[in-house]
């Protein structure tokens, strides 16, 4: 796995991790869930893209 991947799977475990307690402390709907689920879809979304284009890299 690249390092850029490895990096984002990283970023994205650990903002689960902050998620979690959030929700848990504030609800799913307060303002710093949603910010937090937000960044994380994001992330989320980066790490899909990049997976897609590797893989269609790959096939060429």
């Amino acid at each position: 796995m690249k390092m850029k991947e490895q990096r984002l799977l990283e970023k994205i475990e650990h903002l689960r991790r902050v998620m979690h307690k959030t929700a848990e402390n504030e609800g799913l709907t307060g303002p710093n869930s949603i910010q937090i689920s937000q960044q994380l879809d994001e992330l989320m979304n980066e790490y899909e893209i990049n997976r897609k284009h590797k893989e269609k890299m790959e096939r060429q």
